[in-house]
């Protein structure tokens, strides 16, 4: 497995159930009840990659306007793929199962680091990364994302060095989610 590197995009959604609102004031607030003046947001995850038919793309012809998310209806070669989102309308028919799935969604616990720190232009998501050689010898990888059992990903925000103080809370955080049954000191000790 290894990282790669993705974009974070936040668009204004008419839904009336998002994970985020934004202020006027720009700061960002995890509710599915806005205040007054908040906008409601969903979060997309897009890497430059081969779209197929079927697969959902961003698409950004100005600066703030007409920034659209679309289906596309033939392969588009290299492109902003979309590759996992908080918008649960955006689907898949896989040809395997025979069913339509969300596209890959953000877990609860991405979207509140998304809101803590202030919104994020870059993460790394988790690929099984194929190697191969085609019949002229030329090099080909192929990067397959991580989705999990629940049909999420899991970000990790691009950073290069962390304070004592930053993992801790990181520690703290992932001992809360994770294990109610040991203290927090033995589970530090056994998991760094």
């Amino acid at each position: 497995m290894e990282l790669r590197k993705a974009k974070v995009v936040m668009l204004p959604t008419k839904d009336t159930n998002p994970p985020l609102h934004k202020g006027r004031d720009g700061k960002l607030r995890v509710s599915h009840t806005p205040f007054p003046y908040e906008f409601p947001q969903h979060l997309y995850v897009i890497i430059d990659d081969i779209v197929d038919k079927g697969e959902y793309y961003y698409s950004k012809l100005g600066e703030k306007y007409n920034q659209q998310i679309r289906k596309s209806e033939y392969n588009r070669g290299v492109c902003r793929k979309i590759i996992a989102t908080t918008d649960k309308k955006l689907t898949l028919f896989n040809n395997i199962t025979n069913k339509t799935l969300c596209v890959p969604q953000l877990s609860q616990m991405d979207v509140d680091m998304f809101c803590r720190l202030g919104g994020m232009d870059e993460v790394n998501i988790v690929c099984d990364v194929l190697k191969a050689h085609d019949s002229q010898g030329n090099k080909i990888v192929e990067y397959n994302i991580k989705v999990y059992s629940d049909n999420e990903i899991i970000l990790y925000p691009v950073k290069v060095s962390w304070s004592k103080e930053e993992l801790v809370t990181l520690a703290r955080d992932a001992f809360d989610n994770s294990c109610k049954y040991v203290s927090f000191n033995d589970w530090l000790k056994n998991n760094l």
